[in-house]
């Protein structure tokens, strides 16, 4: 029997389901005004939200590099602005790297960077953010938070990221991120992200106990100085893992940080989340492919918004060989739960899908730099509605929602049910299969007690507003008009697995949402006595 996930208490290790239906399209598909072969539109991508930024920086003669604004526009995004190099040629790689917040962009060409505002509907050239010396490998990575911008240099003798910082509508150079030991052949500077006035950057072949394992650096401003507060190398490092491949970041949801790090290589692939600040940080996730496949390059691109991250593979085989594909999570307690595999309607082999990604609230943007769209590797870029295809978990008896009934709780942030003989809590899950018309929908059930029978209903109400209420020795959470949907003996590992065709039972359709969750028997010794329990429950939307 095959799970979405498997998840620890203190460090889950999640895995996105191989087996698990990928249904989720894209909501809107992005193209250039016009196609040219080589343009590789997709290459880079940025989005704070209102508006999104789409780089195309390898166009051949015949066309030129640039990158494309969109606003959001009833649900929809509508280009506003066409943006090229001031004073470029063809071939300088503008739109390589692209990061928008608010109304200045920064968009980087192979050997410098570019500063765009916008004023209404009109966006204009700022100033230019040049390096010092030969500038190899000078704008590999950018990020931007209000005044302060980073670029990465990461050459194999010329490895900082630079910070840049605006007054009025100059910008200078403020200082050179390294450290005292130099980052020569480590790839510092590969990647960075920058909230306020704390800087990530990766360098991903950094040897932290064993060769390319990677490592995130940390560094933090006072006034307009800026040192090293610690450094990240996560659980376990191990060769190759290349920690700091890619990186995002955010204000945590619990105070400090939220920092996910990509690790991505011909052998080896998976992202890693990281909660903390200063030099104090834990990680909370190790979310690898189930395929197993590193040359996927799972973890190549990751973005987080709030509760949410995303997880790119740009060669991943799960739409069209070597097409790609990214991976939603959503989080839930300590654990990060899939959400669903997103890939494009149209998606062909060796596509790129995810090579680029962002991630602004509901909306997640994708770029597929290799796209046949129109000319030869024109590339696209597809845009998706994460709330349209909502999987929520909720009513877990680990003290967030009713007390369990008897003093048997779970551990905070376990994701489960009330506790039972065993002393774990039963888990439910539900991949994202959520077309009513297609009726694929699959739940998995684990925690169970071996042998012993376990039911699945549905209900069109969240009781107690999602608190649920007692019920034998756990909390009775999916409620009003409740329907048994089937039962499933445990195996020897205490999991079952219901679906698909529920909905020719369950009744429901496109728009319906449903609350699923799961009855099971636990005969012998049960913690209050009554002799069965119940997972947590899980509340779908459903689409035609």
């Amino acid at each position: 029997m095959r799970t979405p996930y498997i998840a620890s208490v203190t460090l889950p290790l999640l895995t996105a389901s191989a087996g698990a239906q990928v249904s989720v399209n894209e909501t809107q598909q992005l193209l250039p005004p016009t196609a040219v072969s080589g343009h590789q539109y997709g290459r880079a991508v940025a989005s704070d939200g209102d508006r999104c930024v789409v780089g195309a920086s390898d166009t051949p003669t015949g066309g030129t590099d640039s990158a494309y604004v969109y606003v959001r526009q009833g649900g929809a995004w509508a280009l506003e602005a066409t943006l090229t190099q001031p004073g470029g040629s063809t071939f300088d790689g503008f739109g390589r790297r692209v990061a928008i917040d608010g109304n200045t962009l920064v968009v980087c060409a192979n050997h410098n960077g570019y500063v765009f505002v916008r004023n209404g509907s009109s966006w204009t050239y700022q100033d230019n953010l040049p390096p010092i010396g030969s500038g190899s490998y000078y704008s590999v990575s950018v990020a931007l938070s209000g005044d302060t911008a980073l670029i990465g240099q990461s050459a194999m003798t010329e490895a900082w990221v630079y910070v840049w910082v605006r007054s009025g509508s100059n910008w200078s150079l403020q200082t050179r991120l390294e450290t005292a030991g130099g980052f020569n052949s480590t790839g510092f500077g590969s990647s960075v992200a920058l909230v306020g006035n704390t800087a990530f950057v990766g360098a991903p072949a950094d040897d932290q106990g064993s060769q390319d394992t990677g490592a995130i650096y940390v560094f933090e401003r006072n006034g307009s100085s800026w040192t090293q507060a610690g450094t990240i190398s996560g659980n376990q490092p191990a060769p190759n893992r290349r920690l700091g491949t890619a990186l995002a970041a955010q204000a945590g949801l619990n105070g400090g940080f939220d920092l996910i790090g990509g690790g991505a290589s011909p052998t080896s692939s998976g992202a890693f989340g990281f909660s903390g600040s200063g030099g104090s940080w834990t990680q909370h996730a190790d979310i690898k492919n189930a395929t197993g496949d590193a040359s996927d390059w799972f973890g190549s691109s990751v973005a987080i918004s709030g509760t949410r991250i995303v997880v790119g593979a740009w060669i991943a085989d799960t739409g069209a060989p070597s097409g790609g594909s990214a991976t939603v999570f959503s989080r839930s307690g300590l654990d990060w739960v899939r959400q669903g595999d997103f890939v494009g309607s149209d998606l062909a082999g060796s596509d790129g899908l995810a090579s680029s990604a962002a991630l602004a609230g509901d909306v997640l943007v994708l770029g597929a730099p290799f796209r046949d769209a129109g000319a030869t590797i024109s590339g696209a870029a597809y845009s998706y509605d994460l709330d349209a295809h909502a999987v929520r978990e909720f009513c877990f008896g680990d003290g967030s929602s009713t007390t369990c009934p008897c003093t048997n709780p779970r551990a905070t942030g376990a994701g489960e049910g009330c506790a039972n003989s065993a002393g774990a809590g039963a888990r439910l899950v539900c991949d994202d299969s959520l077309q009513a018309s297609t009726d694929k929908l699959r739940a998995y059930a684990s925690g169970l007690l071996s042998g012993q029978p376990a039911l699945l209903f549905s209900g069109e109400q969240a009781v107690n507003g999602g608190s649920g209420v007692a019920f034998g020795d756990g909390l009775r959470c999916a409620g009003g008009n409740t329907v048994r949907l089937a039962v499933r003996f445990a195996d020897g590992a205490g999991e079952a697995d219901w679906g698909p065709g529920l909905g020719a039972t369950g009744g429901w359709g496109a728009g319906d949402k449903r609350s699923l969750q799961g009855w099971y028997r636990d005969p012998t010794a049960s913690p209050c006595g009554s002799g069965f329990n119940l997972t947590n429950a899980v509340e779908l939307t459903f689409v035609p």
